[in-house]
């Protein structure tokens, strides 16, 4: 029984840990004229040795995502 409690207890813990949300920051220059930009380019992306980061299909989306969207 006090295994059956130890694993349910950290079950929710885990279940709780894993709502908790993402911090995302983002730094802007609300007077930047965004009319006088018409081109852009992609710059490779650095490797960082985190296979959650450096993976081309996510990379792929991302990109056309961006491109659908200008």
């Amino acid at each position: 029984m006090q295994a059956f409690r130890r694993a349910a207890t950290a079950a929710i813990a885990l279940s709780l840990a894993a709502c908790s949300g993402m911090t995302v920051r983002s730094d802007f220059n609300p007077g930047a004229d965004f009319s006088k930009y018409t081109t852009y380019a992609w710059l490779p992306a650095p490797q960082t040795g985190n296979p959650r980061t450096d993976n081309a299909l996510v990379e792929g989306r991302i990109k056309n995502g961006v491109d659908a969207a200008l």
